[in-house]
């Protein structure tokens, strides 16, 4: 390779790094979770709320510090406690035997914007 290319590829691996380091990472920067039950909105609540959700006697979900996660579930794997604690909308805690959804988004008080 000549001087030309190494100062090429130099330049171009330096321009990558500061692109991935500028660009939004995951989520959404939800402020509201979403719990369903069956397809259809159990709850809503705003993620800065600190409360516990019994949903349908089947889970228990927790909302504290702008974090929610699943508490109790009768499930038998548990797989939705493990999954831990969701805080944007870049995961959801799901929990299949329950037919449970829990996820974090964003609300606005808009509808639409009209030009």
């Amino acid at each position: 390779m000549k001087r030309k290319d190494v100062v090429f590829l130099v330049l171009i691996l330096i321009l990558s790094a500061v692109i991935y380091l500028l660009l939004p990472r995951g989520g959404n920067g939800g402020n509201t979770v979403i719990i369903k039950k069956n397809g259809r909105v159990f709850a809503e609540k705003s993620l800065y709320d600190s409360c516990e959700i019994d949903i349908d006697g089947s889970n228990t979900a927790v909302i504290e510090n702008g974090e929610v996660y699943m508490k109790s579930a009768d499930c038998p794997d548990k797989l939705c406690i493990k999954q831990g604690a969701v805080h944007d909308g870049s995961k959801k805690i799901i929990c299949l035997p329950n037919r449970v959804i829990i996820e974090v988004t964003k609300k606005s008080d808009i509808d639409a914007v009209v030009r």
